[in-house]
């Protein structure tokens, strides 16, 4: 214990400069958020997964894996996509997140846009399979 209190009372000046630093980045980090609204934003409940959504014959259906929201689109209708492809990502708890494509084909339908939420298991894509 006497060798940490000295090696605290040696580092104590770093110690004190490292948290005036970091209290200072994670004020200007607030104030981002507050500039930027995130302090006064409000959320509905997450969406139903979309039962209206009927994914073509000969397609496979690319769904989200848990509640997220979509944080960017990388195809559009149309696309060629090899197996693992990223097609979206989603982001939950400041974690971005891809989801791929389990099969190759041509994108038939992309069914989500950035900023939306979406629920576990709700369709975000349809690939029309390559034979």
């Amino acid at each position: 214990l006497a060798e940490y209190e000295e090696f605290l009372a040696t580092e104590a000046d770093s110690i004190e400069a490292f948290r005036t630093t970091q209290q200072a980045a994670f004020s200007a980090e607030k104030d981002a958020w507050r500039a930027s609204g995130e302090f006064e934003r409000t959320y509905d409940a997450p969406p139903a997964p979309a039962a209206d959504i009927v994914v073509p014959e000969g397609c496979e259906a690319v769904t989200a894996p848990f509640a997220a929201s979509v944080w960017r689109v990388d195809v559009e209708q149309g696309s060629r996509v090899a197996v693992d492809d990223r097609l979206v990502v989603l982001e939950a708890m400041k974690m971005e997140s891809p989801v791929l494509t389990p099969v190759a084909g041509r994108v038939a339908a992309v069914y989500v846009a950035p900023g939306e939420r979406v629920a576990a298991g709700q369709v975000l894509a349809a690939v029309e399979v390559e034979s």
